[in-house]
């Protein structure tokens, strides 16, 4: 109950996944807790929530700051009062909340070919290879030949581009540089910079997925 009031009080985005099927998810938020449920926000096709229904256990995974939230959510239902519709879930009867000092990193893999494309001198756009990503900022490759930026400057319509993904357009504040642990380059360290709600929620999401591919990969290994 206290980890579900975190994510409600946080207003956070919180996604569901099946425990089954994880292409199957839906993103949505806490609406408000009972006294043996909690309720959700209407999100996504009909056909999704049809399907999370019918679906079996589920894995709720939530962010805020620092601190990760995952909860085993038994089923998933409808309630319909004439009015409006809601999403109920039975309180869990146990989660973990993972908390580190900085806020939750991931590596992307390989396969998602991730990058930050930045400006340039010129106005040209040059990218780099996405080191790390959490809901805060990233850390990336510089981009070889161009000079370099410098700490507490803020890099203005960069964006993250992924293998057949949607780019997410973002502004980038610079606090730290650094050398590669690879010994390829130089890696930069940034802040989102007024990220918009809607980008910051794609963001969020798409560390949590990364996050959860890795688990299934250590899981099959």
């Amino acid at each position: 109950r206290a980890m579900l009031r975190e994510l409600q009080n946080a207003r956070e985005h919180v996604v569901l996944y099946s425990a089954d099927d994880d292409a199957l998810h839906l993103v949505t938020r806490i609406e408000g807790l009972e006294a043996q449920d909690f309720r959700l926000t209407m999100a996504g096709s009909e056909a999704d929530i049809e399907a999370l229904m019918e679906a079996g256990p589920l894995t709720l995974v939530g962010m805020t700051g620092a601190v990760k939230i995952q909860l085993t959510v038994s089923a998933l239902s409808l309630r319909d009062d004439g009015h409006n519709s809601q999403l109920i879930a039975a309180i869990p009867d146990h989660g973990w909340r993972i908390q580190r000092r900085e806020a939750f990193r991931v590596e992307p893999p390989a396969a998602d070919s991730a990058e930050v494309a930045v400006r340039v001198v010129g106005h040209r756009e040059a990218r780099g290879r996405l080191h790390d990503i959490s809901a805060g900022g990233l850390r990336f490759q510089w981009p070889a030949g161009h000079d370099l930026p410098q700490v507490g400057q803020t890099l203005l319509h960069c964006r993250i581009e992924r293998f057949r993904a949607s780019p997410l357009p973002c502004d980038l504040k610079v606090i730290r540089i650094a050398p590669s642990e690879r010994g390829d380059g130089m890696l930069v360290s940034c802040r989102f910079q007024s990220l918009p709600e809607s980008v910051g929620r794609q963001v969020q999401v798409y560390v949590m997925d990364v996050e959860r591919r890795m688990r299934s990969a250590r899981l099959d290994a």
